[in-house]
């Protein structure tokens, strides 16, 4: 099982670069702390959009039709980020990507929503043996 990683709201985005074969899995688990007059705390993102972007490194979109990235569980600060075997059959090269978070208005910690990019980074094929 993946360690979880703590992203801390004021220290975002969090960089990390991956390094994998054709036909791999990444899957990585987050948790997301905000620090508000003085407190830390867990921030609920089920209501929030999160989305994840990727694109090889001459700015052409790559599409992720099986993978996911959602907030795990209700009322939670958990945040899974997976790519399946699937989507990096076909992928060569080196990919660079985002995870974007959108809080709605109203939301409890963001009053009038916010939007924060919580990972980026690089995605590099290996070659094969």
């Amino acid at each position: 099982m993946a360690e979880t990683k703590l992203l801390k709201f004021n220290e975002l985005p969090l960089i990390e670069e991956h390094t994998i074969r054709q036909g791999e899995t990444i899957e990585r688990k987050y948790a997301i702390q905000v620090n508000s007059a003085g407190t830390a705390y867990a921030d609920d993102l089920s209501a929030c959009t999160i989305t994840v972007a990727v694109e090889t490194t001459a700015g052409t979109t790559v599409s992720i039709t099986y993978g996911t990235i959602a907030a795990t569980g209700t009322g939670t600060n958990n945040l899974l980020f997976h790519i399946t075997a699937t989507d990096t059959a076909d992928w060569t090269d080196e990919y660079e990507y985002e995870v974007q978070c959108t809080w709605p208005t109203a939301d409890d910690t963001f009053t009038k929503g916010a939007t924060r990019v919580l990972v980026a980074g690089k995605i590099k094929m290996q070659d094969t043996v």
